[in-house]
């Protein structure tokens, strides 16, 4: 008997979440902006039209508020952050966000959703 196995949908955010998880998109572009500091220099010569995420590049980063997620996010347990990092840094498959955090596709979900929440409760 073949047993049906759950669909995780990573893309989901729940409602109660909304607004951190925006927050945390900032805090994940921050990151990956080299501090906020504009393009990474690993993407300095490619042309805006060849950037896969050139829209994405002119919102601006709140610097500030990215700082305080970040600040967050290191005081949560280092599962909740590493599933996190993950999440919003950096974005690889979920097998290797598994992986990282050493757990199940099911594990890394709830991770993610209890570091929102986490986040949420202790007024980052």
């Amino acid at each position: 008997m073949l047993m049906k196995v759950k669909e995780i949908d990573f893309f989901y955010v729940e409602a109660r979440h909304q607004e951190i998880d925006k927050r945390l998109v900032n805090w994940g572009k921050f990151c990956f902006s080299g501090a906020g500091g504009g393009l990474n220099p690993m993407f300095r010569w490619v042309k805006p039209s060849q950037q896969w995420d050139a829209i994405d590049m002119v919102v601006p980063i709140d610097r500030s508020d990215a700082i305080k997620i970040a600040k967050g996010v290191a005081a949560l347990p280092e599962p909740h952050a590493l599933a996190l990092n993950w999440c919003y840094v950096y974005k690889t498959s979920p097998k290797k966000g598994c992986q990282m955090v050493k757990t199940s596709m099911q594990g890394l979900e709830t991770l993610i959703r209890d570091g929102r929440t986490m986040l949420v409760n202790r007024k980052v």
